[in-house]
């Protein structure tokens, strides 16, 4: 699965193209998701890259359903999509299944944050048909008023499925937990939605040793917006 949020002319948009045309290349099925700064009207353009890699029956694009209304109130654009809308709920589901996620964002992983995996946790099975997976939103960057809400509308939407989330906030999206923006995510933090992390190694108390250190970072699916 490859989740672009990012507009068409930033370069991660190009390294996105990039990383599909290569799954297709491999014979992979490649489920593709614009969300938040990556809804634009560009979408329209049918002589796009994105769209020619669309045609291929191995990709399946989906454009976020909330972006995809903000941008018809804000540039009224057309009320049909290109591509299919989707709800964040659906998004969620679809990256519980993926075997792999690339989420090319504003953001990258701090260098001075531990390394971690971005595969599938294994799935702790809490009785026939069910599966609890742990997830990661890493924030590393200072978005927009416009991306936060998309950010926040992410974080909510994982945290109305009850999923075992993780909110990191590093370097410029440190500041996301200052000031005004605060407001935003103080719901996430005084409702218990998910577990919010500033700081690369949490330790309960001198004892803890340093392989459990990172407890809250590690076995999760990482989501670098």
């Amino acid at each position: 699965m490859v989740v672009v949020r990012v507009p068409k002319d930033h370069p991660n948009f190009a390294h996105a193209c990039e990383c599909i045309a290569q799954g297709v290349k491999k014979g992979y099925s490649v489920q593709v998701f614009l969300h938040g700064p990556a809804v634009g009207a560009w979408l329209m353009d049918d002589r796009d890259g994105l769209r020619a890699l669309a045609n291929k029956p191995q990709v399946r694009v989906g454009v976020c359903q909330a972006a995809w209304q903000r941008l018809i109130q804000q540039q009224r654009a057309p009320s049909d999509p290109p591509f299919p809308v989707m709800s964040l709920i659906a998004i969620w589901d679809a990256i519980g299944q993926a075997k792999a996620v690339s989420c090319f964002g504003w953001g990258q992983w701090p260098d001075h944050w531990p390394s971690v995996s971005t595969e599938n946790p294994a799935s702790n099975r809490e009785g026939e048909g069910q599966r609890t997976q742990a997830y990661g939103v890493m924030i590393a960057y200072a978005p927009s008023s416009a991306d936060r809400d998309s950010l926040l509308e992410w974080v909510l939407a994982g945290a109305t499925l009850d999923l075992d989330l993780v909110v990191a906030f590093a370097g410029d999206g440190a500041s996301e937990l200052e000031d005004e923006a605060a407001k935003r995510w103080a719901q996430v933090k005084d409702h218990d939605l998910a577990k919010v992390v500033t700081e690369p190694i949490i330790a309960e108390d001198n004892q803890t040793t340093r392989a459990d250190a990172h407890g809250p970072l590690r076995g999760r699916k990482w989501l670098v917006m």
